[in-house]
């Protein structure tokens, strides 16, 4: 009987089966640093979420804008402020101290709103780690949306003459 021919099955099979064995080892290795990292990976960061509660014109001509934080783990840097009288607007940009679930008074003083008759308020948050681009009015008055024929700006949007009238 021919014994090397057999040894040689016996040894292809072994050396198979440690391949086997190890892209076993490297696959299993491999799916936990994927799976335990996936885990770090959140779009939760990214989202804040803020409101206009209210708009008021002060005595002074001064307009005070109320922002409220909603839930949302996003670091906010700042909040852009679109204030616009119904032709032309101005963005004014105030660094953010809102922690979630918080309410900041904001007061643009006459001198800062340039004579501008404040008809209608927008605001947008800045947030930190997503790149920080200029918005112009041009930017800003092409993301309106016309509402009954009404124009009216769709970010967080806040009307003084609708809340005059109460």
């Amino acid at each position: 009987m021919n014994k090397g021919g057999f040894s040689t099955v016996i040894v292809s099979m072994v050396l198979i089966l440690i391949t086997l064995v190890a892209i076993g080892i490297v696959a299993v290795v491999i799916g936990d640093i994927i799976q335990e990292n996936s885990k770090k990976i959140s779009v939760d960061g990214i989202f804040v979420n803020l409101g206009v509660n209210s708009v008021k014109v002060n005595d002074d001509g001064s307009v005070s804008v109320a922002v409220k934080r909603g839930a949302g783990s996003g670091e906010l840097n700042a909040v852009r402020f679109v204030l616009s009288d119904g032709e032309s607007a101005k963005v004014i940009e105030r660094a953010a101290e809102l922690n979630e679930l918080e309410q900041k008074i904001y007061t643009f003083g006459r001198e800062e709103l340039g004579g501008l008759d404040v008809k209608d308020v927008s605001i947008a948050p800045i947030i930190r780690g997503i790149p920080k681009e200029i918005v112009s009015v041009k930017e800003v008055t092409n993301q309106t949306q016309t509402i009954e024929n009404r124009e009216v700006i769709v970010i967080n949007f806040a009307s003084l003459s609708s809340q005059q009238d109460s």
